[in-house]
C-alpha cells in the first residue's frame, strides 16, 4: 500500500516543508495499512488473530515512531493531531509490550 505522491496532498507538503517531512508519508501509509489490515475483520475475527493483531500493531508502532521524528514546524502546522499521545503509545508498546492487549 503505498500514497501516490503524484495525486495528494502530500506532495504539497513534501514541496512546502522539504524531503524531511517524507515522515508524513510514512505515517499515512502506516494508517492506510493498518486500515486494510482490519477492513473487512469484525471484533471477534480481530481478537482471534493474533495475525492480524500483530500487523496492526507494527503499523502503530511505525506511526509512533515516526509521530516522534516529525519537525516541530510541521507539529505546529497541524495542532489537532494528538502527537504526544501517538508517540507515547509507541513508546509503552515497545517498553511494556507485555502489557499491550
Amino acid at each position: 500500500m503505498t500514497v501516490d505522491l503524484r495525486d495528494s496532498r502530500i506532495a504539497e507538503v513534501c514541496r512546502r516543508y522539504g524531503v524531511a517531512e517524507l515522515y508524513l508519508v510514512d505515517m499515512i501509509e502506516a494508517a492506510v495499512a493498518a486500515t486494510a489490515f482490519v477492513r473487512e475483520v469484525d471484533e471477534t475475527a480481530f481478537l482471534a488473530s493474533d495475525l492480524i493483531q500483530s500487523a496492526v500493531l507494527q503499523k502503530l508502532l511505525v506511526i509512533g515512531e515516526v509521530a516522534g521524528r516529525v519537525s516541530p514546524e510541521i507539529r505546529a502546522r497541524w495542532p489537532d493531531v494528538p502527537w504526544r499521545s501517538v508517540t507515547g503509545f509507541r513508546n509503552i508498546a515497545v517498553h511494556t509490550y507485555f502489557e499491550v492487549d
